[in-house]
């Protein structure tokens, strides 16, 4: 469980406004922008050794200006690896849903609007070996600012101690200097951007492993 303390309360108007900033200069990327800076971070996560040799994927559904990872989606199927998608079950409260192998317009709309799976088995954290993250902000040491439902916050609070990658995309603008981390947050392996990945934990002990063009 995910308590309230002091520290939150000091911090929820710093989200707030962080995803405000966020969500104006997503707004302002061009349909081609978006689908090139997609595209290139797509082929990155890819081409990762933690996505190649992985076997179970969860990775979430684009929706409205998020970055567009279906291309590892399709992947995924492709190379016949357990493809997961977030499946929200009540508030605060999201699963790992099973795509079966097929087309991605098995999917069908779920809660807000984002396609999700019906039908099929959920997954346990401990069962998947990589999670592809969205969010609104984060820093090189793996901090992440996400929409504020707390969704992901309590899901990957489940992977604690367990072998999952975790792996959050965002576009070059939304990895900032600081994000300011509670207790309870889990904080990403890998970032990865249209220009460069970044190996989280190796920037928590000193400097960032950062890999760019």
């Amino acid at each position: 469980m995910i308590p309230e303390t002091v520290g939150a309360a000091i911090c929820r108007p710093l989200s707030a406004a962080i995803r405000e900033q966020m969500k104006r200069r997503i707004n302002t990327l061009s349909t081609d922008e978006r689908a090139d800076k997609s595209n290139r971070i797509a082929t990155r996560i890819m081409d990762m050794p933690e996505y190649e040799e992985s076997s179970s994927v969860f990775c979430y559904v684009p929706h409205e200006n998020e970055v567009d990872v279906r291309l590892v989606l399709e992947d995924a199927l492709h190379q016949g690896k357990a493809l997961f998608v977030p499946k929200i079950e009540g508030k605060g409260i999201m699963r790992a849903a099973l795509v079966p192998e097929g087309p991605l317009d098995s999917l069908t709309p779920g809660a807000y609007g984002i396609p999700t799976m019906e039908g099929t088995r959920t997954a346990d954290p401990e069962e998947l070996d990589i999670i592809i993250v969205p969010g609104i902000a984060f820093d090189i040491s793996g901090n992440r600012v996400g929409r504020g439902g707390g969704y992901y916050d309590r899901y990957l609070s489940q992977t604690r101690g367990s072998k999952c990658f975790k792996c959050a995309v965002a576009y070059d603008f939304q990895v900032i200097e600081e994000i300011h981390a509670q207790p309870w947050d889990m904080p990403m392996d890998a970032l990865v951007t249209p220009t460069e990945t970044i190996y989280c934990e190796i920037s928590r002990r000193a400097n960032a492993k950062r890999i760019f063009n």
